[in-house]
């Protein structure tokens, strides 16, 4: 698998000698937070539908927050016979780490959330059992069940849920 850090990918970018297009492969909530410029969003559930797409360009960078997932995405492409795809090392991290320009909105992104409202829906469950009720024992257990489904699923109801709050709709 071909590999570019994001040194090299800006210099590669500035000489704009072949075609190429950046994609990004989070999902969009994740993209709303934070995203380098002229990137477009094809999130990883959905890579594999545009194959011919991507056929076009004579490189095809992939990034994803860290770049373990656009990792992922470049093997299974390559896979599939794409031999134009370049991991990009590092992914947004990277990029924001080198002082490149990445666009970031105001707030916590939606997996922060997320993580926040289950740990604490968690610690509550179990400090309302031991003081109030065993019964509150079902709370810690039905997020459990939910980070599972959502684990399985790859679709979250509590960021649905969160999604819909008053302080997610400005950065939406």
């Amino acid at each position: 698998m071909k590999e570019i850090d994001v040194a090299e990918l800006q210099a590669e970018l500035k000489r704009g000698d072949r075609s190429h297009i950046v994609i990004d492969v989070r999902t969009p909530e994740e993209r709303t937070h934070e995203r380098i410029r002229g990137t477009i969003n094809i999130p990883l559930s959905r890579v594999g539908e545009q194959v011919d797409f991507l056929q076009q360009y004579d490189a095809v960078y992939v990034h994803c927050g860290t770049g373990s997932r656009s990792q992922k995405v470049c093997h299974d492409l390559a896979e599939q016979g794409l031999d134009n795809v370049v991991n990009i090392r590092g992914g947004v991290a990277a990029w924001d780490e080198h002082g490149f320009d990445v666009i970031s909105q105001p707030g916590l992104s939606i997996m922060r959330q997320v993580r926040i409202a289950a740990g604490s829906l968690v610690v509550l469950g179990v400090v309302l059992t031991l003081a109030v009720s065993p019964y509150f024992i079902a709370l810690p257990f039905f997020v459990g069940c939910g980070l599972i489904f959502a684990g399985v699923t790859n679709r979250c109801g509590l960021s649905a849920v969160l999604l819909r709050m008053p302080w997610n709709k400005l950065v939406r």
